[in-house]
């Protein structure tokens, strides 16, 4: 999601959108050493992890370090691998098309230079370099490795590599063997059923471990075993080593993470957005993830390159976050827009809702607006944004179900410091992930939302703010000129024709010009603080 917004929804009304999406709603295997019970005791070691995906952004967890990402020039070509330098404060992406990319410690990297498709990239565990390996097997050494043989012929294609004892690699083929390249230690490989995904080699390089596509993972030489992962929602795509190889982490196509032995899980890189109910037409891209990292402790986010700008919140912030960008992008600035918002919800998570402009009974809301947590955690830790800009307010002006009665901001006490706890949530979110925060108060709607509802909200966002000391930037100076919304402010329409989503004019002609350079000195604050 980093670098694009998501495109806007139909420019239908607020409650015709819920209506819409509700109406579309619908042990381990033979020869694997299983490590002693009484040896399976968690040792608390740290799982800071990584997670790449194709477009090449690098999504942290667990407080691992952000050294920047390949979503920007100078390719578009896909990102297939990531390994970590030996002390974990940095790490290489390699691309398909044979570039391996170093940010951090990593030494630099190059053109491989070889036929094939380039599928994995291990760490040479002597020097500051790598080996990259393609499709049909030919290993190429980078950043100070040395050179290996040749391997021999061999008609399966590989999937994986990982740096072995002594002086080579094994290969992880799709036929589920392992074929050594270099000087490597007698080992007894087990041959696995089904196509291999990945590889990963223990912290002593004396053995390894390999994962299937269907989550199967097999130890061998002095690995052991901590257990497979069950029916994956999505193909196995990559495996590492926990910090003292007591346990591993297996990450699938979709992004998610799952944990065994000491390993902890801290995220995953899959976007919620994806629950039953929610119609594709209305999904964010697809996350495809390639592997993961094991990584040190760093800051968050890399303090290079262009600025970070992500909007959270509701179909306002996607809106907002599209405009913004072009906007943006018109301008030349130095930075990029990312939209981590969820369309039809706001942060009141599961609760009954009824609009003012529908008020029929209450009705179930969507089921991703349970999981606007997770969203939101996930677009920060692909992001790694310096600034969050935090657009909500329309949804949490409705009337919903809390408490067994049906309320607003205005009629209960409960119901205000329920929202309230959930935009400390969110600000909490964002620091915690090193962003600034900007809270942008909405207009007043157009529906028949009572602006006293609004102005409620927006008393909740000024405690907020000034408890945290987050940023505010108030639409209703801008959008509704003598205390009234207005669809238009001389010759340019701002608003939708609901009266309540915003016109790519209203957001770059009238919103922009101020919003964008207090999101930008936010932003170099604090980079300017982390420095």
């Amino acid at each position: 999601m980093h670098g694009r917004a998501r495109r806007s929804p139909a420019r239908s009304g607020p409650r015709a959108v819920v209506t819409v999406l509700l109406a579309a709603a619908l042990a381990g295997p033979a020869g694997v050493r299983a490590r002693p019970a009484s040896a399976r005791t968690p040792t608390g070691a740290p799982s800071r992890y990584a997670v790449a995906t194709a477009s090449g952004a690098v999504a942290t967890f667990g407080g691992a370090g952000f050294e920047g990402d390949a979503t920007g020039p100078p390719s578009p070509v896909p990102v297939v691998a990531i390994a970590a330098t030996r002390d974990g404060e940095g790490y290489w992406l390699a691309t398909r098309g044979g570039g391996v990319r170093a940010f951090g410690d990593a030494s630099s990297g190059s053109d491989l230079g070889t036929t094939g498709w380039t599928v994995g990239l291990t760490t040479d565990p002597t020097g500051s370099g790598w080996w990259a390996v393609t499709s049909t097997g030919t290993v190429t050494a980078g950043g100070g490795a040395p050179a290996l043989a040749a391997p021999g012929a061999h008609g399966s294609p590989v999937r994986g590599i990982a740096a072995a004892g002594g002086r080579g690699v094994w290969l992880a083929r799709s036929d589920g063997t392992v074929t050594a390249v270099g000087v490597v230690p007698p080992l007894a490989a087990p041959r696995t059923r089904g196509p291999l995904a990945a590889i990963a080699a223990t912290p002593d390089r004396g053995g390894y471990w390999t994962v299937t596509t269907q989550g199967t993972v097999v130890a061998a030489g002095d690995a052991n075993w901590y257990g497979s992962w069950t029916r994956p929602a999505s193909p196995a795509a990559g495996i590492a080593a926990s910090v003292d190889g007591r346990g591993y982490l297996l990450v699938a196509t979709d992004g998610e993470v799952r944990a065994f032995g000491d390993a902890r899980k801290r995220g995953d890189a899959r976007s919620p957005l994806h629950p039953p109910g929610y119609p594709a037409s209305l999904q964010p891209p697809a996350v495809r993830a390639v592997g993961l990292a094991v990584l040190g402790a760093g800051p968050q986010p890399a303090r290079r390159g262009p600025l970070r700008i992500t909007f959270l919140g509701d179909s306002l912030a996607v809106l907002t976050a599209r405009y913004t960008a072009d906007y943006v992008a018109a301008h030349h600035l130095d930075a990029t827009v990312a939209d981590g918002a969820v369309l039809g919800c706001g942060v009141v998570g599961a609760l009954t809702l009824s609009t003012y402009s529908d008020p029929t009974a209450p009705a179930p809301t969507l089921p991703a607006c349970a999981q606007w947590r997770q969203q939101y955690a996930q677009a920060v830790a692909e992001g790694h944004p310096d600034v969050v800009a935090v657009v909500l307010g329309y949804w949490e002006s409705q009337r919903h179900g809390f408490g067994g009665s049906t309320v607003s901001l205005t009629t209960s006490a409960g119901y205000r410091a329920y929202v309230a706890t959930r935009l400390r949530a969110v600000d909490a979110m964002a620091r915690a992930a090193g962003a600034r925060v900007v809270f942008v108060e909405p207009p007043d709607f157009g529906d028949g939302t009572p602006d006293a509802n609004v102005t409620a909200f927006d008393t909740l966002v000024d405690r907020v703010a000034g408890a945290t000391g987050a940023g505010r930037f108030d639409l209703r100076p801008l959008l509704d000129p003598g205390g009234r919304d207005a669809p238009t402010l001389g010759p340019v329409t701002v608003r939708d024709t609901d009266r309540v989503h915003l016109s790519a004019p209203g957001v770059e002609q009238v919103i922009d010009p101020a919003l964008v350079p207090r999101l930008i000195a936010a932003a170099e604050a604090g980079r300017a603080g982390a420095t």
